[in-house]
């Protein structure tokens, strides 16, 4: 009789491994670590927790080596359901994410990044990239999550749902979480339509919280000088004993959940909410300087917010009406300057897609700037002179300029006053009939460097232009701006060289062309 010469790999004992995991989960009798989350209590193997996640494993060797107990308090987790969700991960077990909270899930992808459970973290991103159920309910958690973790696709589709559902969002209970970059986002959208006054309401509220938890912030900050850190890194979330109580995830900058990136004096901060993952502990101890900063830190955040309110689109009925509620009471201060509203007069549009039937491939492309040189001298003024072609979103895609002669200044007679109008331009290879909706805004570069440069609009927000293959369409209006002063510091500021030189910053070109 011969014998087999080919390996004989026997595998059953993974069936039975699935078994014994099923049993060791979340078994006291069988666990030797212990999570507790507010009143609820998590058994673990430290063991194999340690093996899964080498940052958990540190967390745990931290407990034993400094505690008697085998206890550790999570503090900064939400749902319970996400941390066992994490440990079902570690434990091999079967997790039904269709069947699963959303707000779970998301929470849970945190908890996988924070702990470095690779595999899981892609394979649970992957299917929240995918999902396309939204609601109200789900539209906050799943924005600020997208946001975080750059899911660009699951962010286009949430936004736009939230563009057909923007009075419901803001007057849900979630709305106040949403993340302080989604916000903006939303706010300089022309699809994001509301009646302004709703808007403005809408921002107080949510900075109300804000407030709310920055002043719980100054309290215990002097109740307890306790090292505080950002966001869901592991020394907020564990908590060693009872005796060492730390309050970091209620210290946490300004909110946990706003993730506001906008420093004391208004300019934009580094970390963006994308990368917050990677910001390292920071011990420190809260002084009473360093928490005077957070009014002043909290009143910069919600300027550059009514910045983005468009208050000529109020009516004085509602402004009157507003004024007497106690929330604006509470922000009169801000509320009663005119200059800390947009200038934009511009009436907000519903979002809508117009489609060609099923004949058509469709273009999608978001957050792209391009440099744009208009060259030479200029003297005719019913001319438009145009730039260079781009080819974006499957059109070729130009900018143009017109202006008025050089007239005598309307309030110095030395001076000069000119009118600049600028448009974009698109065409298509096709004959067919295509159609875009553009998202952007321009910026006229200043050559000097205390001259700030020229945007348009000028609150810095987007204009949202419709063209189509029609003549008359093809070439719209981005918006204009009248400049008066001496001519000899136009040209040295704006066009050394006889070169004017643009940036436009598309925020989203979607564009459909038959096929």
């Amino acid at each position: 009789m011969s014998r087999n010469t080919e390996d004989f790999l026997y595998n059953g004992s993974l069936f039975i491994l699935g078994g014994n995991m099923e049993l060791l989960f979340n078994n006291p009798e069988y666990s030797d670590t212990t999570f507790i989350i507010r009143d609820a209590v998590l058994y673990a193997w430290s063991g194999l927790v340690s093996v899964a996640s080498t940052t958990l494993g540190s967390l745990v060797s931290t407990q034993f080596a400094n505690c008697d107990n085998r206890e550790i308090n999570l503090r900064s987790v939400k749902n319970v359901e996400s941390f066992s969700i994490v440990l079902k991960s570690i434990y091999g077990l079967t997790i039904n994410f269709t069947q699963t909270n959303i707000a779970v899930l998301c929470e849970a992808l945190t908890l996988a990044d924070d702990f470095k459970l690779t595999k899981f973290f892609v394979d649970l991103k992957s299917y929240l990239s995918d999902v396309d159920n939204f609601s109200v309910e789900t539209a906050v958690v799943l924005l600020n999550t997208a946001y975080k973790f750059k899911m660009t696709n699951l962010y286009d589709r949430v936004t736009i749902f939230a563009y057909h559902n923007s009075d419901h969002l803001m007057k849900h209970e979630s709305f106040p979480d949403l993340q302080y970059s989604v916000l903006v986002n939303l706010l300089k959208s022309n699809w994001f339509c509301s009646p302004e006054i709703d808007i403005l309401t809408g921002i107080l509220y949510w900075h109300t919280d804000m407030d709310r938890e920055s002043k719980n912030v100054k309290y215990l900050a002097k109740e307890n000088a306790e090292d505080v850190t950002e966001n869901h890194n592991m020394s907020d979330l564990a908590e060693l004993s009872d005796s060492e109580t730390n309050e970091a995830e209620k210290t946490d900058n300004v909110s946990n959940d706003k993730n506001v990136e906008c420093l004391p004096d208004g300019k934009e901060s580094p970390n963006t909410a994308s990368n917050s993952k990677n910001a390292e502990p920071a011990p420190s101890k809260k002084t009473d300087k360093g928490m005077d900063i957070v009014p002043v830190f909290a009143k910069n955040v919600l300027k550059s917010l009514l910045a983005l309110v468009r208050i000529s689109r109020i009516s004085a009925k509602e402004w009157m009406e507003a004024l007497l509620t106690e929330l604006f009471k509470n922000y009169n201060h801000l509320l009663l300057d005119v200059h800390n509203f947009s200038s934009c007069h511009l009436a907000r549009q519903e979002y809508v897609i117009v489609t060609f039937g099923p004949e058509y491939t469709e273009y999608l492309v978001r957050n792209v700037k391009r440099t744009f040189t208009i060259k030479g001298i200029h003297r005719t003024h019913t001319q438009l002179y145009e730039s260079e072609i781009y080819f974006l979103s499957n059109l070729h895609t130009r900018i143009g300029m017109k202006f008025t002669d050089w007239r005598f200044g309307k309030n110095d007679k030395t001076n000069f006053n000119i009118v600049f109008t600028m448009f974009l331009k698109c065409s298509s290879d096709k004959p067919e009939s295509w159609e875009s909706i553009t998202e952007c805004q321009l910026k006229l570069i200043s050559n000097t460097i205390d001259v700030n440069n020229i945007v348009l609009p000028a609150d810095h927000s987007y204009t949202t232009l419709i063209l189509n293959d029609d003549e008359d369409n093809s070439c719209v209006k981005i918006g204009e701006w009248e400049w008066e002063g001496p001519r000899s510091d136009w040209f040295k500021t704006y066009k050394p060289n006889d070169i004017y030189t643009f940036e436009v910053d598309f925020k989203s070109i979607h564009t459909k062309i038959p096929k």
